[in-house]
């Protein structure tokens, strides 16, 4: 029997065909070599398949998969299931990482049992220009329902898959997978990771290279993402209450809800360019409580000071959307 691989790196591909090589790139020149990758061609129409293709045949321990498009979360679970390694690792394929990144985990790894860790990250434009790190951790470790108060408000462990390394086998015990939605499904799997988590584990520095593109599904900005947010949520509270989501949490998890639509709506302010569909979007996080739990200062309170203006902005939307237009003359953007 073939010994399995330490780790198992799964890239979902969809009509990248200007990055993937880059992001290739970067995984085969790890340091660390008891690894494989497995490449997820989630039905792409440029050359990106053959560029995988062409990758994997020169390429030991380079496994290409095909199928029907379904979108990321999709890519991720079909890849999952063809995994072999102890641990996990999800990388975009428009990203690259540092060529310590497995090899620093494994150091951590070899000879702990974490549930998953954490480490650095920036988003680079494509000049690899950096222009956001998070960097730095104020945690080494966290324990039990700690690790969850700190995903639900994004302290720390981030709603993004892919600036942490899971055990297998905690994810094959929990059943967490990404949910049927093709936006915002990092968040939802985040959360359910730190829900049933007993212990991670933070690694400091920069490790991965995440790229801000305006063709990419990330900086578009419509409709759609509300109401694809607002069912994230739906999916998140019918999850939490089936698992009996201590009550405690219910206030965090609310707070969760003002992070994201506000944050959501801070977009809007800069990318959607119709004011009727703009003040759409505040109408909509109103019917998803938006406001309701705004008006709660218990709730507020949880949220970082930047956040909490955020919220307070939110109230606004004309005075947000004149900021935005101001700050944009001077090329500051969110990312």
């Amino acid at each position: 029997m073939i010994k399995p691989p330490f780790f198992s790196v799964i890239i979902p591909i969809y009509n990248v065909q200007a990055y993937l090589l880059k992001c290739l790139e970067s995984v085969s020149s790890q340091s660390f070599k008891d690894f494989e990758v497995i490449l997820v061609d989630d039905g792409s129409s440029d050359k990106s398949s053959r560029i995988a293709y062409n990758f994997s045949k020169t390429h030991p321990f380079f496994y290409l998969l095909k199928k029907r498009n379904g979108g990321l979360a999709s890519a991720r679970n079909f890849g999952f299931l063809k995994a072999r390694g102890r641990y996990i690792c999800y990388i975009d394929s428009d990203d690259y990482i540092e060529n310590n990144l497995l090899y620093d985990a494994h150091h951590i790894l070899k000879n702990n049992s974490y549930d998953f860790i954490n480490f650095g990250f920036d988003f680079v434009l494509e000049d690899e220009k950096p222009v956001r790190k998070f960097v730095s951790f104020k945690n080494k470790y966290l324990k039990g329902l700690n690790i969850f108060k700190k995903a639900l408000v994004d302290d720390e462990i981030y709603s993004v898959a892919w600036n942490k390394i899971y055990s297998k086998n905690f994810l094959i015990k929990h059943c967490i997978k990404f949910p049927p939605i093709r936006i915002n499904e990092d968040s939802y799997h985040s959360k359910l990771v730190s829900r049933f988590a007993k212990s991670t584990y933070f690694l400091n520095g920069v490790y991965y290279h995440a790229l801000v593109r305006n063709s990419s599904l990330s900086r578009k900005m419509s409709l759609d993402v509300f109401y694809n947010t607002i069912r994230l949520f739906q999916y998140e509270f019918e999850y939490f209450q089936l698992n009996k989501l201590p009550p405690i949490y219910t206030q965090l998890f609310y707070a969760h809800i003002l992070k994201l639509l506000s944050y959501l709506l801070l977009q809007s302010a800069f990318r959607i360019k119709d004011i009727e569909e703009y003040k759409k979007a505040f109408r909509l996080c109103n019917k998803a409580n938006f406001f309701q739990y705004a008006a709660y200062p218990e709730i507020v309170k949880l949220l970082k000071f930047k956040n909490k203006v955020l919220v307070f902005l939110c109230h606004y939307p004309l005075l947000l959307r004149g900021i935005a237009r101001f700050t944009s003359l001077f090329n500051v953007r969110p990312y």
